[in-house]
C-alpha cells in the first residue's frame, strides 16, 4: 500500500515575497493587521500588488536525480498552469477557477476531484498573493495558534473559499514568508523560499525547496530562470483539450473479457507480460497511485531506472525511480508507451510469502472497468464506453485522490468518515492516526494487542482490536478486525481528512468493480460475506527469509510468547509437518484452527532445536 505523488513542485513563484522592512522592537507579537500590512510594505506595496495580472515564467527543477524545466502561468486570482518536463516524465496541471485537470506522465488527461482541486486553489491564492488583496468572503486569514509553528516565526493561517488551509511562516527580521506548509494525503508539505528579486516590481522567491513529511533526503527544488509580469495570457492555456491519443486495446472484436486471478493472502495476483516476455505474477493494487516494477524486476529486463524521489508509504519513505515499458498485457489487454515507477519490493514480498513481479496500480485500472470475483477467482477487464453495471450490484460514489478511490464509510455505527479502497492491503480495515486520535479509539477499545504492518516504507506500529461493523454502501460487515495505527506522519498519520483504508479481508466479500471513468465502485457481496474474520490465534509474524521461515514478531501475551516463541527462531516443523516447502500463508493456516487447539512446534534457535506445545486463544 502506498501511493507517489508526481506533483506539488513549486508553481511558478512560489510565492511572492518580501525582502527590505526590518521590524520594529516589541515585546509583544503584532497583531493580524500589523502583520499584514508590513509583510504587504515589505512586497512592494498593496498598489503593486495589485496592479499585477499575470506571470509567465521558466524554473530548472531538480527531483531525486532527474533534471528538467518547468513552464508556468498564473492569471490572478484563480487561474494557473504547470507545464512539467523531466525527459523521462512530463506533466501538466491546470487550474481554471473551479475547474482543474491534469494530463499526466503517460499522457492521459484527468480531470481533477474536489480535494486535488481545493490543493491548486490554496496553491494559486498563495501565489498570487489573494490571502492580501482578496476579501474576507474569499479568503480568510488568521495568526496560527498552532503550538507546532515555530516561535522564530510570525505564522498565518490561510483559508482559501474552496481551498485548503496552508500556513505562511513569516520571518520578523525582514518580514519574508521562509515557508509554506501545507497538509495533504501522503503528509505535511513544506515549501521552503529564498533569493528574492523583484518581478513587475514584486519580490518574489526564485529558489524553492519542497518537502514532504520531512523528508528532506528526496526535496524538490526549483530556480527560476526567467519570470515577467504581463498584461494577458492566451485562454488556450486553460482550455480542457482534446482526449488524448488511446493507449490501450483489447482483442480484436471484444468489448470485455476475463482473466484468470489468484487472491493469495487476500492480495489480487494476475499474469502480466512486460515488453512480450513473461507473464509475471503481478499485484492488482487500487492504493498504488502509479504502476511499479521490483527494482530488480527491471534490470532483469534490461529497464534503465532514472531518478530516485521519495515515495510515502506505511512506515515511511522509500526511493522510486521511472522506467520506460512498452507493453503490458494482461490477457489480451494491453497498455503501450507507459512510464512505470521503481521500487524495491523485496520485503513485502517476503512479507506476504508471494513472488510478484510489480504492481499493476492506477495506470492499468483506469483503462478499464475492472471488475474483481474475488469468490469465482476472474478478473473482468470492460471498454468504459460499452460497460453496463451488472443488475443487482450497488453502485457508491468514489473521489480519487491522488489516484487512490476514496469513499465514504461509517465506522461502528459511529464516526462516519473517507476510507481509501485498497485492494493492495491484505489486511481488514486500517485506521489512520489522527482519526484514531480524534476519536481516542486505542483507550476505547475493549480488547487490543500490540501489532505492526509492513508497508513501501518499512514497519509500523498499531494495536490491533475488533471492531463492531463497518457499514460500506449499504451493506454491514460485522465484527470486522481494525488495526489502529499510532503513527503521525506519512500517509497512516499524516492525513487527517482519511479515516482509513478499507484492505481485502473486506474486500474479498463483494465482487467489486471498478469503475474510474464513471468515478464509482459497484458491490455484490459474495458467498463469503458472513464468513467470520478469525485473527491469528497463536500471535508470531513469519517471514521467508534465505529459504527458512522466520519469526519476525512475536505478539506481547499472545500464546506464542507465553509458551516461549522468541524472534529470529526458524520455525522447522509444526504437528511433525516439514514446513520447508510451505509459504508463510500456509503456516498461518495453523494459528487459524479452533481456539483451544494445541499445535507440537518445533524451532531452531541458534545452532539447537527446541520443541514446544501452544495452546491457541482468540486474542481480540
Amino acid at each position: 500500500m502506498y501511493r507517489i505523488r508526481y506533483r506539488a513542485l513549486a508553481l511558478l513563484a512560489g510565492a511572492l515575497l518580501a525582502l527590505s522592512l526590518a521590524p520594529r522592537a516589541s515585546a509583544q507579537a503584532p497583531d493580524l493587521k500589523e502583520v499584514l500590512r508590513r509583510h504587504a510594505e515589505a512586497l512592494g506595496g498593496l498598489e503593486k500588488i495589485r496592479a499585477l495580472k499575470c506571470l509567465r515564467g521558466e524554473s530548472a527543477v531538480h527531483a531525486g536525480g532527474l533534471e528538467g524545466r518547468s513552464l508556468n502561468y498564473s492569471e490572478f486570482p484563480r487561474r494557473l498552469r504547470q507545464d512539467l518536463d523531466l525527459k523521462i516524465v512530463k506533466l501538466t496541471e491546470v487550474l481554471d477557477d473551479t475547474i482543474a485537470w491534469q494530463r499526466d506522465p503517460n499522457g492521459q488527461l484527468k480531470k481533477l476531484d474536489v480535494e486535488e482541486r481545493k490543493q491548486l486553489v490554496s496553491e494559486s491564492c498563495f501565489g498570487s498573493l489573494a490571502y492580501l488583496t482578496a476579501p474576507d468572503s474569499l479568503v480568510h486569514v488568521s495568526l496560527s495558534s498552532d503550538p507546532s509553528d515555530s516561535a522564530q516565526y510570525v505564522t498565518l493561517q490561510v483559508e482559501p473559499r474552496s481551498g485548503v488551509k496552508i500556513r505562511l511562516a513569516i520571518s520578523p527580521a525582514n518580514w519574508l514568508v521562509a515557508k509554506m506548509m501545507m497538509t495533504v494525503v501522503t503528509g505535511e508539505v513544506s515549501i521552503y523560499l529564498d533569493d528574492y528579486r523583484p518581478v513587475g516590481g514584486v519580490m518574489t522567491a526564485f529558489h524553492t525547496a519542497q518537502v514532504i513529511s520531512g523528508d528532506a533526503a528526496h526535496a524538490i527544488t526549483t530556480d527560476i530562470l526567467r519570470a515577467d509580469a504581463v498584461e494577458s495570457l492566451p485562454d488556450t492555456l486553460w482550455r480542457y483539450p482534446l482526449d488524448a491519443a488511446r493507449d490501450w486495446s483489447l482483442p480484436a472484436g471484444r468489448t470485455s473479457l476475463a482473466v484468470p486471478i489468484e487472491v493469495h493472502e487476500h492480495h489480487v495476483i494476475l499474469k502480466a507480460r512486460v515488453n512480450g516476455r513473461g507473464p509475471f505474477n503481478f499485484v492488482l493494487d487500487t492504493g498504488a497511485g502509479a504502476t511499479t516494477l521490483d527494482k530488480a524486476f527491471a534490470i532483469q529486463l534490461g529497464l534503465k531506472s532514472q531518478g530516485q524521489l521519495g515515495v510515502q508509504g506505511v512506515g515511511g519513505s522509500t526511493d522510486f525511480g521511472f522506467v520506460q515499458v512498452d507493453s503490458f498485457d494482461v490477457g489480451g489487454a494491453v497498455m503501450r508507451g507507459q512510464r512505470a515507477v521503481t521500487v524495491d519490493l523485496s520485503a513485502i514480498r517476503e512479507a506476504i510469502g508471494s513472488d510478484f513481479a510489480g504492481i499493476l496500480g492506477y495506470d492499468f485500472i483506469s483503462r478499464f472497468v475492472v471488475t474483481v470475483d474475488y469468490a469465482g477467482g476472474t478478473l473482468g477487464l470492460s471498454d468504459p464506453a460499452a460497460f453496463a453495471a451488472p443488475p443487482g450490484t450497488r453502485e457508491l460514489s468514489i473521489q480519487l485522490m491522488q489516484n487512490v478511490p476514496i469513499v465514504e464509510a461509517a465506522f461502528n455505527d459511529g464516526p462516519a468518515g473517507r476510507f481509501m479502497l485498497d485492494t493492495g492491503n491484505n489486511g481488514s480495515l486500517l485506521l489512520h492516526g489522527a482519526f484514531v486520535r480524534a476519536h481516542d479509539l486505542v483507550n476505547r477499545a475493549p480488547k487490543k494487542i500490540e501489532g505492526q504492518m509492513r508497508g513501501a516504507g518499512g514497519l509500523e506500529a498499531n494495536y490491533v482490536t475488533r471492531a463492531d461493523s463497518l457499514s460500506l454502501g449499504g451493506f454491514t460487515v460485522s465484527r470486522p478486525i481494525a488495526e489502529l495505527s499510532t503513527s503521525e506522519a506519512g500517509i497512516t498519520g499524516g492525513a487527517g481528512d482519511i479515516a482509513g483504508n478499507i484492505g481485502g479481508r473486506i474486500l474479498e466479500k463483494f465482487t467489486l468493480t471498478l469503475d474510474y471513468a464513471r468515478r464509482r465502485i459497484c458491490l455484490s457481496p459474495n458467498a463469503h460475506f458472513a464468513d467470520e474474520m478469525i485473527y491469528d490465534r497463536l500471535g508470531w509474524v513469519l517471514e521467508r527469509r534465505n529459504g527458512s521461515l522466520t519469526v519476525s514478531d512475536v505478539r506481547p501475551g499472545s500464546p506464542a510468547e507465553q509458551a516461549g516463541v522468541a524472534v529470529e527462531d526458524l520455525v522447522m516443523e509444526i504437528e511433525g509437518k516439514d514446513l520447508s516447502g510451505l509459504k508463510p500463508a500456509e503456516v498461518r493456516e495453523y494459528s487459524q484452527r479452533p481456539e483451544n487447539s494445541v499445535l507440537h512446534l518445533k524451532l531452531k534457535r541458534k545452532n539447537r532445536f527446541v520443541t514446544m506445545e501452544v495452546k491457541l486463544q482468540d486474542m481480540i
